[in-house]
C-alpha cells in the first residue's frame, strides 16, 4: 500500500504458489481481415501472427477462426458438426487450423465489413456459452487482425462502428485485442474499439519488424490471466466509497500490474 496526497495505490498479488496461479481456460475468436487492402506483406504478416497465436494455445483453449472482407467465412476443422461453433485445442485441431491459415490469400474486393465480423464473433460466443460446452471459469477474448480500412464503398463512419460494437458487447463485456497491420493501419478506430472493452489493447504491427515482440499485450493476456470477474470490497470508516475509481475487473493477470492494480482515492 502506497499513500500520497490523499490517494492510495493498492496492488493485489494473490497466492504465489504456481499450482494456485494457473491460467484459466479461454475461448479465443480470431477475426481476420482478408480484403484487398491486406494483400502483399500485410496478409503474409497476418498469417504469421495468427500462426504464432495458434502455437501458444493448449488444451485449456477453445478457438474459432473467422475470415472477412464484405462477407464472412467461418472455419470448421475436419469432422466438426454443423452445430458446433468452438473447438478444443487438441494437437489435431491446431494442425488443421495452421493448415487452413497457410492456405489463406486475400480476396479481390476492397470492401471490408469489420463491424459485421465482430458482431458475428459476439453472436457465436453467446451460442457457445448457451450450449454449455464452455467451462464456467473460461474467459472469452476476441482477437481482431486487420488494418482497419473499410474500403471506398463503406457507408459507416468510425464512430458508428465503435458505437455498434460497444452496444453489442454491452452485456458480455468481451475483451477485444486488435492487431493493426501496417504503417497505414487505422489505429484510431482500433484503439476506440478496444479501449471500450475490459482490458482490451490495440497494437500496431509493422511489416518490416519482427512480429512476435510487437504482440506483447496479447501474448501476456493469453498466458497469464488467472482470475476473472474480480471484485475488491473495502471496509472501514476511513474509506470514502464515493471516491473509488474502480473495484471490479473482468480479469486479473498473474505477472503484470496494469490489469490488476487499483488507483483509489479513499483517505480522509
Amino acid at each position: 500500500m502506497v499513500t500520497k496526497d490523499g490517494y492510495f495505490a493498492h496492488f493485489y498479488h494473490g497466492p504465489t504458489e504456481a499450482a494456485l496461479m494457473r491460467s484459466i481456460p479461454m475461448h479465443i475468436l480470431i477475426v481476420m481481415d482478408i480484403s484487398e487492402s491486406m494483400s502483399g506483406p500485410k496478409i503474409k504478416l497476418a498469417k504469421e501472427l495468427v500462426k504464432v497465436i495458434l502455437k501458444t494455445l493448449d488444451g485449456k483453449f477453445f478457438i474459432n477462426l473467422i475470415l472477412f472482407d464484405k462477407e464472412i467465412e467461418e472455419w470448421k476443422p475436419p469432422g466438426a458438426s454443423v452445430e458446433q461453433e468452438a473447438y478444443l485445442c487438441t494437437n489435431e485441431t491446431i494442425e488443421a487450423a495452421l493448415s487452413f491459415v497457410e492456405a489463406i490469400d486475400t480476396s479481390q474486393t476492397d470492401e471490408s465489413d469489420l463491424l459485421k465480423a465482430v458482431l458475428k464473433a459476439i453472436e457465436m460466443d453467446k451460442r457457445v456459452w448457451t450450449s454449455g460446452m464452455m467451462p464456467d471459469n473460461a474467459l472469452t477474448t476476441i482477437v481482431l487482425v486487420t488494418d482497419g480500412r473499410p474500403g471506398a464503398n463503406s457507408t459507416l463512419s468510425d464512430k458508428e462502428i465503435v458505437h455498434s460494437i460497444k452496444q453489442a458487447n454491452k452485456a458480455d463485456q468481451i475483451p477485444i485485442f486488435a492487431l493493426g497491420l501496417g504503417f497505414d493501419a487505422n489505429m484510431d478506430l482500433l484503439k476506440d474499439i478496444t479501449v471500450r472493452t475490459p482490458g482490451g489493447v490495440a497494437e500496431n504491427i509493422i511489416e518490416d519488424l519482427e512480429a512476435t515482440p510487437q504482440m506483447r499485450a496479447l501474448r501476456l493476456h493469453l498466458k497469464e490471466v488467472v482470475l476473472k470477474n474480480v471484485n475488491f470490497n473495502y471496509i472501514g470508516k476511513d474509506l470514502r466509497r464515493q471516491t473509488l475509481t474502480k473495484n471490479r475487473f473482468k480479469f486479473f493477470h498473474a505477472g503484470e500490474p496494469y490489469a490488476s492494480s487499483l488507483m483509489l482515492q479513499g483517505l480522509t
